[in-house]
């Protein structure tokens, strides 16, 4: 558990980093994707520990000793707290998003439209285009908001034909898919 509790703090303070330090100028892409494995790693913590509430108020204590120290050295810093963790990987971007410092070669990763995300699980996926993926689902949303007017039949098939060609977009064959959407 102790193991647990250092990965979990070491996460917050990657958080911090990402959204406040001008550290993320020596990012590259391989340090991006461990970041984002780390991200990954407390939604699974808070998928699997929510209902555990020892566990739960465990980790919450460790977040809150992390946000104490964290709070010394970033001003303006927003604490962490454990229902946070379901939605790290958000933050993460977010932070990053919100960076000045952040370079633009990083920027360019994350919205590469040409390699799609590496969706297979590894050790450290890939976070190419990470970005246009989320703009790409976004997109779908808006298209498929105005069938919530339609019903039956006509919504079924209108909506069956969008979700195909989104899978076939975001499973990597974009080509077809872009040139319908």
């Amino acid at each position: 558990m102790e193991a647990v509790l250092r990965n979990l703090s070491s996460t917050a303070e990657l958080l911090a980093v990402a959204a406040r330090s001008i550290a993320v100028e020596q990012w590259d892409k391989q340090t991006l994707s461990r970041a984002f494995h780390w991200a990954r790693y407390c939604e699974h913590l808070f998928s699997r520990f929510h209902n555990n509430t020892t566990i739960k108020r465990v980790m919450e204590k460790q977040l809150e000793l992390t946000n104490e120290s964290l709070r010394a050295v970033f001003p303006g810093y927003s604490d962490i707290c454990f229902s946070d963790l379901f939605q790290c990987q958000h933050l993460l971007l977010m932070g990053l998003l919100k960076n000045p410092d952040l370079p633009i070669s990083i920027m360019k990763i994350l919205f590469d439209t040409a390699s799609p995300v590496n969706n297979q699980q590894s050790d450290y996926q890939d976070v190419t285009g990470f970005c246009s993926r989320i703009i790409q689902c976004k997109s779908a949303c808006k298209v498929l908001s105005p069938l919530t007017d339609l019903s039956g039949a006509d919504a079924e098939v209108q909506g069956a034909v969008l979700m195909e060609r989104l899978e076939d977009l975001l499973s990597g064959g974009g080509e077809a898919g872009q040139s319908t959407l």
